[in-house]
């Protein structure tokens, strides 16, 4: 009977460490399959993120790249516009020029001193008439005034020129200065077309938008002379313009 009984105990001491190592072993594989699905989760997620990154960094490297090309062309669409505008500008200044040719103009003027200088642009002209020690007071006057005649007509035959500006130069012990300067826009230009080639310095200057004479001219003068000018060196029709009294300025240089 004990032996019996010592058998089922054995026997069941079996069956309870079969039991045990079952467990063990079942355990064991639900825990390895429970990481491996972790693990196998962590990848998807890894690679769902990766994926999300690189189609977020493509979709803002393609807005980079459509703004910089949009950038680029409203720079080049810019630059394109501004130079178109500045050939305009230059081509229609180029254009004036050629039609309003003063060296060309003062050919057909007797005793027409040099041009010393232009400046010419679409709408203005600045030009300067040299010095001539050979002329007295009255030749070099007188042809001042014959000259800025023809100018101001050649001016008015362009239809563009709006503001024209006329001096002559003096040479001085010193340096030198503008003797004589005049100025025509508006009505002034416009009456200027209509002038008689032999148009006196003093109805040439009193008829101008601005005026301007020099103190080597000025000192000349005699009483009556200055008074046909109201005792002003510098006067017009118009009031003071700072253009041109930057102009005149400019035309003094000292040695």
């Amino acid at each position: 009977m004990f032996k019996d009984k010592r058998v089922i105990v054995a026997a069941i001491m079996v069956l309870a460490a079969v039991a045990v190592v079952f467990a063990i072993v079942t355990n064991g594989t639900k825990s390895n399959e429970s990481n491996r699905a972790k693990e196998a989760s962590s990848t998807v997620k890894k690679t769902t993120k990766s994926s999300s990154e690189k189609t977020a960094s493509a979709a803002k490297s393609a807005t980079t790249s459509s703004k910089q090309a949009h950038d680029k062309a409203s720079s080049s669409s810019s630059k394109a516009s501004s130079s178109s505008s500045s050939s305009a500008s230059a081509s229609s200044a180029s254009s004036v020029a050629d039609k309003f040719d003063v060296a060309a103009t003062l050919k057909g003027v007797d005793g027409a001193p040099a041009v010393l200088s232009t400046n010419v642009g679409a709408t203005s002209a600045q030009v300067v008439l040299a010095d001539n020690a050979n002329q007295d007071f009255d030749a070099y006057t007188g042809a001042y005034a014959k000259s800025a005649v023809a100018i101001l007509k050649a001016a008015a035959k362009t239809g563009k020129m709006t503001d024209i500006y006329v001096a002559r130069q003096v040479k001085l012990e010193d340096g030198t200065e503008f003797a004589i300067a005049g100025y025509w826009t508006g009505d002034q230009l416009k009456n200027a077309g209509t002038l008689a080639d032999n148009t006196s310095m003093k109805d040439l200057l009193l008829n101008a938008s601005r005026y301007y004479i020099g103190g080597s001219v000025w000192g000349t003068f005699s009483q009556q002379q200055k008074n046909d000018y109201t005792n002003h060196q510098q006067g017009g029709q118009i009031g003071d313009n700072q253009d041109f009294t930057k102009w005149v300025t400019s035309g003094t240089t000292k040695q």
